[in-house]
């Protein structure tokens, strides 16, 4: 009865949101395909998860409907209100000073090599502390502990990955140019995965991969006209992207050291984990963040700050300087039943702002959402599509935690915008002087 209600919803929302984006992949669409599969799972019952409360499915709808109201206040208001600008002229004018398809090469050349530099800098202090290569990945998984418990690894340079996300970006709207993902393009993914695999993490390939596929996916639509044409190389390039993410979550989960040994197992997902991928733990973490939030709504007793989720970023800065005392690194786990700490992004929300808080939350992300990806189609604003794709980012995300949590999302969003600032204001100065 549950499979059948959520698709009866899903089919008029994707149909409704292709009508206010003029697009089947779009972020209502996205939100609304990735909380049906949420569902589906959770309730496939692999695992004895608890049963859903009435308050939880209470929360998911009106999370929804609070989205889903942001994005139809801007439909509404664009029909009430049509524009009467030039689209086609303030086009011109932003395709000329920012959308050169060599502008986003270089940037990804550079940004990607710093990134992969980076992921050197990495092993080579793992090498340092092992001795090789071979016992450095032998004792991943004593390193997966120790960064759990210290927060970092001693010797490793913070933050330069952050390059590697910012040519993530610039890589997806080249290869949506080339209509194909070319070895440049997969350069920032092939560092995050190194750098990834020497911190033994999973949520850093996570959004990278995400960012791209939003950005090439959105590029296609908004900045350059698809072609209908079928292109065998892209294609080739979308298969070998997915290989690329399975690959390198795999290598991630077996280096761990992780096993699949907890109670609640059925047979049928028992029989899953002679698999390398598939198995009881993956689809743990593709459908246990559900049973999470069902567990907090159920005690709703957490000991975070005001915004201490959402805004980790900003408590770290603060902390640094001792304005604030240090905030937690890991939300609190629940029993599902095995202890996990991520209970999708709704969950945060409220511990941060209350029931309240969270869907004035969600109401202006669609409504931003929705004003930027106007913005990108009409005007190929950079700076509309870089917002939109951070934003969408915190929907792609949404089933796992609240995107901001991770620093990669602040400074990369802040670095783009700095580096784009600065491209444009060097190529007004260089137009005014060839005037």
């Amino acid at each position: 009865m549950v499979f059948l209600i959520i698709t009866v919803v899903l089919v008029p929302t994707v149909w409704f949101a292709n009508r206010i984006f003029k697009s089947w992949i779009n972020p209502l669409s996205i939100f609304a395909i990735e909380w049906y599969f949420l569902v589906f799972l959770y309730h496939l019952k692999l695992i004895n998860y608890p049963d859903l409360s009435f308050t939880t499915w209470y929360v998911i709808i009106i999370s929804f409907l609070a989205f889903l109201l942001g994005c139809i206040t801007v439909f509404i208001a664009r029909l009430l209100n049509p524009k009467t600008i030039d689209v086609e002229q303030k086009s011109n004018e932003e395709l000329t000073a920012l959308s050169n398809p060599r502008l986003y090469l270089y940037l990804t050349i550079v940004f990607g090599i710093i990134g992969l530099l980076g992921a050197f800098q990495a092993w080579t202090v793992l090498i340092h502390m092992y001795g090789s290569v071979t016992k450095a990945l032998l004792n991943l998984g004593a390193l997966y502990h120790m960064r759990v418990h210290s927060g970092e690894v001693k010797g490793i340079m913070p933050y330069v990955s952050t390059f590697s996300y910012v040519a993530v970006f610039t890589a997806g709207i080249y290869s949506a140019y080339k209509s194909r993902i070319t070895f440049i393009s997969a350069l920032p993914l092939i560092a995050i995965v190194l750098k990834e695999i020497a911190m033994v993490g999973r949520a850093g390939i996570l959004f990278g991969f995400l960012e791209f596929a939003l950005t090439f996916l959105f590029a296609k639509k908004l900045l350059f006209k698809s072609s209908n044409k079928r292109n065998y190389k892209l294609i080739f390039s979308i298969i070998f992207t997915i290989v690329l993410f399975v690959v390198s979550i795999t290598a991630v989960k077996n280096l761990r050291g992780t096993t699949d040994s907890f109670s609640g197992k059925t047979k049928s997902i028992k029989a899953l984990d002679q698999g390398s991928f598939i198995s009881s733990s993956i689809y743990l973490y593709a459908s246990g963040h559900l049973g999470v939030l069902n567990g907090f709504l159920y005690h709703e007793k957490e000991p975070v700050r005001w915004g201490e989720n959402t805004f980790l970023f900003a408590y770290n800065f603060l902390n640094k300087f001792n304005i604030v005392d240090k905030p937690i690194a890991y939300p609190r786990g629940y029993y599902v039943p095995m202890w996990i700490n991520t209970g999708t992004f709704m969950k945060e929300l409220i511990a941060d702002f209350g029931i309240g808080g969270e869907l004035l939350f969600l109401y202006l992300l669609g409504l931003f959402i929705s004003l930027f990806w106007y913005k990108s189609l009409e005007r190929k604003n950079i700076f509309s599509f870089i917002f939109l794709i951070y934003l969408s980012l915190i929907i792609a995300l949404s089933f796992l935690s609240i995107a901001t949590r991770l620093t990669v999302w602040i400074f990369s969003l802040s670095f783009l915008i700095i580096v784009f600032s600065i491209i444009k204001q060097f190529k007004n100065r260089t137009l005014s002087y060839g005037k």
